[in-house]
Order: structure tokens, then C-alpha cells, then sequence
């Protein structure tokens, strides 16, 4: 199905109490912080927000191997370093505020992002954001007082957890252009797969990038990107952090915004995960793509 298909995420009114279940276990998310905080602020817990401005490098990636990481070699980080962008490339900025992308999710008022995921167009192509181990991620609000509140009045007649601006007052929000912050997994152990297919496809092949900057707003965070096969011997695999021949990443990048153009250039996908068992789950924002 094409991402510009119109969707529909109204519940069954049987799930009402499950969902208010899911709010209220939202409201916390975890060690990683609250579903409404200001992406400015200090997470309870956790670090604090790093600003876009101070980029950071993080050096060279490692090599994914039989599920294990090891140094690259000098051959490996020339290849990495021999795929230049091409000539007149376009860049795309995905902050998890825009308005088209929002309204594709029907909205997603409750925070939780499910299929068909996060599909931004820039120019030729859309930019997804697709969790790959879990049903779905959480998209939060830059206000913090859009949180969870207790309203009566609502699509299902019973008095559960929705999101408003004011836990007492419950005002109502327009999810769609009420801005948004940043996205936010579920789990410590959840995988986000960032990529690019064609705005006028009719598939989900892949396209070739480069993740310029990822800013990471709390958690260390293992990244990975994947190239395409060298050739039809090498079998295609999911993206994440498996075992691949053409997959590189870096461990543990911690809060802060980083610069990731000199490796990725013509990657197919990236993916994210904590970089631990031990790890709370953890945060993203201001992705910037270019090819």
C-alpha cells in the first residue's frame, strides 16, 4: 500500500480500557522520560537535551560481523570514504514536526506511531522512519502540559486516558499541527530503521543516502547503516543490527548531535537501537538526509 493512502486508526470501543492501560504506562515510558516534555528541557533521569548547534564526530564505524563487532579495516574505511554524494544533491530534515507526515498516521493524538509509520516527502522521495522488532514508536509533544488527562467526553462515552493540554482541564488539541518534539521508542530493545523509497513508487525499494546528522536526545544509542550488496552472492537481509556483510556501526553515540556524512554515504537503511540490555529506551530528533 502506497504511504499516501488515506488511514484510519479509530479504535473499537472494546479497547478503551486497554488504551488507557497504555496511556497511563506511556505517561512514564520508562527511565527515558515522560510523553510530553519539552525537547529544551532536562528528562527526569536522563541527560540533557544536547542543542543541534554542537555537532559532534564520532570517528570511525566498526565492522558488524557474525552478530560482533570488530575494527575496520584500512580497506573497509577507504571504501566507506570512496562513496561520494552525487552532484546537485538535495537535503531533508526530518524533526518529527511536519504536518503531512502527522496527519498520514491519522493523527496519532495518543502518541503511538503504527503502520504506515513516518513518511515525510522531500522532494522525489518520502523518508520513513519504521520500527522494526515492536508495532509501533512514540511520537511526543513539545508542550509539556499536552499529557495524559481523564475526559468523559470522548469518541468511546467512558471516562479513560486521552491526550489534552492539562491533566484537570483536558482542553482539546488539534494532533495533527500541535507541534511535536522528537520520536521516542518504546522499549530500550526496539530497533528504528530510518530510509528513503520513491514518492512516486509503487514498492518499497530502497534509495540510496546519506544520514548527514542524527541528534540523540537521551540514551546511548548504537547506529548502524547498511550499504548495498557488492553483488548477488551477498542475500539481502532486514535492516538491524544483524549479521551482515555490508553493515557498519558505531556502538554507543551518546546525547548530542552528530556529524555521520563521512561513512554513510549510500546507505539503504540506518537503524537505531540502546546500545545495552541495561539501557532505558531511549530518544531521537533532527535527522538530516541527503542524496
Amino acid at each position: 500500500m502506497s504511504p499516501t493512502a488515506s488511514i484510519s486508526h479509530r479504535r473499537p470501543r472494546r479497547l478503551a480500557v486497554a488504551i488507557a492501560g497504555s496511556l497511563a504506562v506511556v505517561a512514564a515510558v520508562g527511565a527515558g522520560g515522560p510523553v510530553s516534555a519539552s525537547p529544551r528541557a532536562p528528562l527526569p533521569g536522563g541527560p540533557t537535551y544536547v542543542a543541534p548547534g554542537a555537532i559532534r564526530n564520532p570517528g570511525a564505524p566498526m565492522v558488524l560481523e557474525g552478530r560482533q563487532l570488530r575494527p575496520a579495516t584500512g580497506t573497509e574505511l577507504d571504501r566507506l570514504r570512496g562513496r561520494q554524494p552525487s552532484l546537485g544533491a538535495t537535503t531533508c530534515i526530518v524533526d518529527f514536526d511536519d504536518d503531512d507526515a502527522v496527519a498520514l498516521l491519522g493523527g496519532a493524538k495518543d502518541t503511538f506511531v503504527y503502520s504506515p509509520w513516518w513518511n515525510q516527502i522531500c522532494y522525489d522521495s518520502y523518508v520513513r522512519v519504521v520500527p522494526t522488532n515492536i508495532n509501533h514508536f512514540h511520537l511526543l509533544y513539545t508542550d509539556p502540559d499536552v499529557t495524559p488527562c481523564q475526559n468523559s467526553d470522548n469518541d468511546y462515552g467512558t471516562a479513560f486516558l486521552e491526550m489534552g493540554r492539562g491533566a484537570d482541564e483536558c482542553e482539546p488539541i488539534d494532533p495533527v499541527t500541535e507541534p511535536r518534539s522528537y520520536a521516542h521508542s518504546m522499549f530500550a530493545q526496539d530497533i528504528l530503521s530510518i530510509g528513503r523509497i520513491d514518492v512516486n513508487g509503487w514498492d518499497y525499494s530502497a534509495r540510496p543516502f546519506t544520514l548527514e546528522r542524527i541528534t540523540i536526545v537521551d540514551a546511548p544509542l548504537r547506529v548502524c547503516f547498511r550499504l548495498p550488496a557488492d553483488g548477488p552472492w551477498e542475500a539481502a537481509e532486514p535492516p538491524g543490527p544483524g549479521d551482515h556483510p555490508a553493515q557498519y556501526c558505531w556502538p554507543s553515540l551518546g546525547a548530542g548531535t552528530w556529524n555521520l556524512s563521512d561513512f554513510t554515504t549510500g546507505s539503504i537503511a540506518v537503524t537505531v537501537t540502546s546500545d545495552g540490555d541495561g539501557s532505558p529506551n531511549y530518544s531521537m530528533d533532527d535527522l538530516r538526509l541527503r542524496w
